[in-house]
Order: structure tokens, then sequence, then C-alpha cells
């Protein structure tokens, strides 16, 4: 029996028979215009052409339930990650020692000279712990919208870091706003099958 390779946009699937490849297509795990390589084939193929090859009509979730694109998640998490890691650098510095020897870890470690110590409206609040807030805020909203793996691992990681360093008051909202991103993307995942069944 032949086995199908599938490139989405989330990574390389394999499916073991032509029927399981239908059902992907049919519950929107995979689209009609992911590229499919079939053993035996020497090129890819879309996978809404194999699926119907032997007459099996195919609807995908898609149409009824878009999936979003998880890049603008994946954009906002880089930009998080950085603006925390420069928050966290002095911190992180004291945890692990041998950091403070990495070529730039200093300079990055010294304010900009035009830069205010703090918000002049919120004291105690300095501006790159604002954009760090911000980024993790847009990351939450982004979840919101397009649940994704990648969002609940953030959250999950940030939340496990923040009670490392004994900041309960900041692993507790992470670890909630993981909860709520996993139990959307349950909740969507429900939806599309439920779709796909209609």
């Amino acid at each position: 029996m032949p086995r199908y390779t599938v490139q989405t946009p989330d990574g390389e699937m394999e499916y073991g028979s032509l029927e399981q490849l239908r059902q992907a297509v049919e519950m929107g795990l995979v689209r009609p215009t992911d590229m499919v390589n079939e053993e035996g084939f020497a090129s890819a193929r879309p996978a809404g052409r194999v699926a119907e090859r032997k007459g099996a009509a195919v609807k995908s979730a898609r149409r009824n339930v878009p999936i979003p694109s998880p890049v603008p998640s994946s954009v906002l998490i880089a930009l998080a990650l950085l603006a925390l890691l420069y928050e966290e650098l002095p911190r992180l510095t004291v945890m692990f020692p041998d950091l403070g020897n990495v070529p730039g870890v200093s300079w990055l470690m010294s304010p900009p000279s035009w830069l205010p110590d703090s918000i002049p409206s919120v004291p105690g609040l300095t501006w790159p712990q604002l954009a760090a807030v911000a980024l993790m805020l847009a990351v939450l909203v982004r979840a919101l919208f397009a649940a994704a793996p990648q969002n609940a691992l953030f959250f999950l990681l940030a939340g496990a870091y923040f009670a490392r360093t004994d900041r309960v008051d900041l692993a507790i909202p992470c670890g909630a706003a993981a909860a709520a991103v996993i139990a959307l993307g349950v909740r969507r995942l429900a939806r599309r099958r439920a779709a796909a069944r209609g």
C-alpha cells in the first residue's frame, strides 16, 4: 500500500492510505492545494487531485471554518521573546554567570542614554518592560482569534520561567493564557470536524 507524504505550512505529515488522506482533507488538516508525494510517483501533486482520484468527492472544511496563517503568531512570539530576553538579561546573567562572557551581552545590559529610566506616567515601569508586556498581550489577542500550539507553548514556557524565578504573580496569568489557548484550539478543531461531517 503506497504512503502519502504531505507538505503543509505546519510541516510534513505522512498518511498510510488514500482513505486517511481523504479524511485529513475532509477535516481540514490538509488543504486540497497542499502538495502530496505518493510512493511510486515521480512528482508531487495537489492533495485534492490525489484524494479525488478514485471518484470520491472531497470537500475541505477550511471553506467552512477558515484556518488562520501561523506566520503572524510566529512573528509576534519571536518579538515577544526578544523583548522578554532583553528585559530579563540581568537576571539571566545571575542565573547563568557564563552568559556575561558572551560578546555584546554587557552592551545590551546598559540602556541607551537617550531612553528615560521609566515611563513618566507610570513610575517604576521601564520602556523595555512596557514593550514586553505589550507584545505578550498581542500574542494573547492573536491566540484568541487563531489558537495554535505555538501560542500555548509560548505561554507555558513563559509561565514555567516565571515560576522558576519565584514570580507567581506573572506565572499564573501565563498559565491561564495557555489554558485558554488550548481550550480554544480544541473547540476550533471540534468545529472543523463538525463542519467536515456536515
